[in-house]
């Protein structure tokens, strides 16, 4: 997905926000983290909101199959 090596983060946020935050990424079918990191994009970006917002969409509903395989974290952040 990335053409550039992905960095982890750590955020301190208050009990309420992070709840807040884990329904609506929840509601919207997303992870937090995707959540996060695509408010970042649309707020550092260029680019208009809308063909972000559209791109997002887009990658959204592209069918992808890992074939049944399920990765460890180790093994997706292992280079």
């Amino acid at each position: 997905m990335w053409t550039m090596a992905s960095r982890n983060v750590t955020l301190a946020l208050d009990e309420g926000l992070l709840k807040r935050a884990q329904a609506k990424a929840k509601k919207m079918n997303r992870s937090l983290n995707a959540l996060i990191r695509d408010q970042l994009i649309m707020i550092t970006s260029d680019v208009s909101e809308d063909v972000i917002k559209e791109f997002i969409q887009v990658t959204d509903e592209v069918a992808g199959s890992s074939r049944g395989k399920k990765w460890s974290r180790s093994e997706l952040y292992d280079r």
